[in-house]
């Protein structure tokens, strides 16, 4: 029994299955794991980013990093902007309109972790990404919904998310290189359990959303998932022959995950809750999405 305990712990595939279906059956439980959302994010980051080495992080190239930065705040952005004018009206099309806005998910460092993509790339890419967003989210969202936005909120994702998280990896990275504990198989459990607790929370604060209306539920994440799924398709075809691994794992994220968390959270405070639907579908939508490219990409990185 231990055996099996350990090897699904070591499965990324099987433990994110679980938070989905834990999220909607113990729905009191991920709320609570929900509320510790940020702590969570942050672990998981940390033991991500302990791989991004400060001496190496002269081993990208500017061109990558514009180029992540492009396909995920021209190519995508256009994406939603797009569905959120054919598909939604009313306070859902701004929900989706705002998710364009988003910045990069955070969760991409992990990601490329996960999947063995350029890791230094992903980060400079990142913390770039969250940069410009100081500037394109009140900009954009001035030209698009006419109202303003806290730019305290979206320097507090870059502290908690980011910032902390890479301070705090330093001491992991450290550690690791100077005991026999930390070893890679442990890091790789805390991962896990942490990705999949991310997911178990999102999933149960946004239950009751969902349950609520599941025929528009579910006709939201179809739409919203056909946009990842198209995204990443796209991007992987059109550089499959120019672009080798690891950077094609970088160019597949960027261009098929936002920030929905932020979306959900700007949402809240601009449109109130009735905004929130195609946002909670979209943390639905991106668990999935996110399985199918651990079922793409991880056969190739073992």
């Amino acid at each position: 029994m231990d055996m099996w305990i350990r090897d699904v712990l070591l499965n990324s595939q099987a433990m994110l299955v679980l938070a989905i279906l834990s999220g909607f059956v113990f729905s009191d439980i991920g709320s609570i794991v929900g509320s510790y959302m940020v702590f969570v994010i942050a672990v998981l980051m940390t033991v991500s980013m302990r791989k991004v080495s400060i001496t190496g992080l002269t081993s990208y190239e500017w061109r990558d990093v514009v180029g992540l930065l492009a396909v995920n705040y021209v190519v995508l952005s256009s994406a939603y902007f797009l569905v959120a004018w054919l598909f939604f009206d009313g306070v859902h099309q701004s929900s989706i309109i705002l998710l364009g806005l988003m910045p990069p998910a955070v969760g991409i460092i992990s990601l490329t972790y996960l999947l063995d993509g350029a890791l230094e790339t992903s980060f400079v890419a990142e913390v770039i990404g969250y940069a410009l967003s100081l500037v394109l989210i009140p900009v954009g969202m001035h030209v698009s919904l006419g109202d303003t936005v806290s730019l305290w909120s979206i320097g507090e994702v870059l502290v908690y998310m980011i910032i902390v998280p890479f301070i705090l990896s330093r001491g992991v990275r450290w550690t690791e290189g100077n005991t026999s504990f930390l070893t890679e198989e442990r890091f790789k459990i805390v991962f896990n359990v942490s990705y999949a607790s991310a997911f178990f929370g999102s999933i149960a604060l946004n239950r009751d959303r969902i349950l609520a209306n599941p025929e528009v539920a579910l006709w939201m994440a179809g739409v919203l998932l056909s946009v990842r799924l198209l995204m990443s398709a796209a991007t992987h075809t059109w550089l499959k022959d120019r672009l080798r691994h690891p950077l094609d794992v970088d160019f597949v994220l960027f261009s098929s995950l936002k920030n929905g968390g932020a979306a959900l959270g700007f949402a809240v405070m601009l449109f109130g809750a009735q905004a929130t639907l195609p946002l909670a579908v979209n943390a639905a939508a991106a668990a999935i999405h996110i399985v199918l490219l651990e079922y793409y990409f991880l056969p190739s990185v073992r």
